[in-house]
């Protein structure tokens, strides 16, 4: 799954960021007015984040009240959707969502949206998620043409169902139900060559009950939003890669009461880590309740807030992308605030070259310094990093 944009709507420092385009790696977001990207990454994050939206309102500074408007009303969180985004599925998601119902295999777009009161919406794009009876009436009436006089204690209930729905009435629930099984029970006085328009028939009605199914594939696979922080990757023990950690480790312990099949679990991701990090000497401990990151120097377990702060960063991507790839099965998207980084130009070269390497085959968004925006800005390289430019206030 990948990202291709996100909105944001209704933060007084970002009323309505517009849709912003995001590219498939390293994509840096600029803005001449503060507070409006650390706002928008924060409602980003709220799509899929690894938290509770329940325990850490990302909403708490939106506006109550319609923003832009020249008569303001008060916002009915339930109704006011607060941030947007777009996905492309991939083919082999796709062709499993085209499983649950052919008509899936028209689109790989997907398009959520998360509500103020955290609730969350989801639509497959330019597909109707259930079908109308206008749409099903006239391959039902052909069928029906087909029935002889045995069948008319059977068609009865059908033709009363029929005579209460209006042409724009949506299929799904009782009704489609009730519909599937009254048509179900004319298969029998049906012709062979029939059986197929029956079939086609039972696939509309069914279209709402195989669009839920398909939003709940969707919903287990979608990426999760990791946000880290100058803070998250600082060199405090108590701070670094904490709150995420613990986040990521709830998450695998929920799948894994035992604490045998844990620590398998944990050994797994380990000698993942060491396959694909050789160089980083990482693994992952279980101490109590809690799972700490550490590195290993002259076969020397350390904590990895004793690393410098770029190679720290470094290993808490790599960390945080093996716990997710074995709870989610894909890599996480990386919403990184580094805005009150401070570091010598060397190291900053240094962070843009990890950044590169991190993002060849995963999306990152970076709130950049100063400086990082100058390497970014100034780079001419092919795969430079993509601009994410925010409109100018109103």
């Amino acid at each position: 799954m990948r990202l291709l944009s996100f909105r944001v709507i209704g933060h007084p420092a970002v009323a309505d960021s517009s849709w912003l385009e995001v590219g498939p790696g390293l994509n840096i977001v600029h803005t001449r007015q503060s507070g409006q990207t650390a706002a928008l990454l924060r409602a980003l994050q709220s799509i899929n984040p690894p938290y509770d939206l329940r325990h850490k309102d990302p909403f708490a500074d939106f506006s109550p009240y319609t923003l832009g408007s020249r008569h303001s009303r008060r916002v009915i969180p339930a109704k006011k959707t607060a941030a947007l985004a777009i996905f492309a599925a991939s083919p082999r998601i796709v062709q499993e969502l085209a499983d649950i119902d052919p008509a899936l295999y028209e689109t790989d777009r997907i398009e959520l949206g998360r509500r103020r009161d955290y609730s969350r919406w989801m639509n497959f794009v330019e597909l109707s998620a259930s079908s109308r009876w206008q749409e099903i009436e006239p391959l039902i009436c052909a069928l029906l043409s087909h029935l002889g006089p045995e069948a008319a204690d059977a068609v009865k209930p059908l033709q009363v169902t029929m005579a209460g729905l209006q042409a724009t009435d949506r299929i799904k629930g009782e009704v489609a139900t009730q519909l599937r099984e009254q048509l179900e029970s004319l298969r029998d006085y049906l012709p062979a060559s029939s059986q197929v328009g029956i079939d086609r028939c039972c696939q509309s009605i069914d279209r709402a009950h195989h669009f839920r199914q398909a939003k709940e594939a969707v919903a287990v696979r979608l990426p999760l939003f990791l946000a880290l922080s100058v803070t998250t990757a600082s060199a405090d023990p108590e701070s670094t890669g904490g709150e995420l950690l613990c986040q990521l480790a709830d998450r695998l312990r929920s799948g894994h009461a035992d604490h045998a099949a844990f620590a398998n679990l944990l050994n797994q991701i380990n000698l993942d880590l060491h396959t694909l990090h050789p160089e980083l000497n990482l693994r992952f401990t279980a101490q109590d309740d809690q799972i700490l990151l550490e590195t290993t120097r002259d076969g020397v377990p350390q904590p990895i807030s004793r690393l410098p702060p770029v190679p720290r960063l470094n290993t808490l991507l790599a960390g945080f992308t093996a716990l997710h790839v074995t709870l989610i099965g894909c890599q996480p998207i990386f919403l990184l605030d580094l805005q009150g980084l401070e570091l010598s130009r060397q190291e900053h070269v240094d962070l843009l070259a990890i950044l590169r390497g991190w993002t060849s085959h995963r999306q990152c968004i970076v709130i950049p310094n100063n400086t990082l925006l100058s390497l970014c800005s100034a780079d001419t390289a092919s795969s430079k990093p993509a601009m994410i430019m925010l409109p100018e206030k109103r």
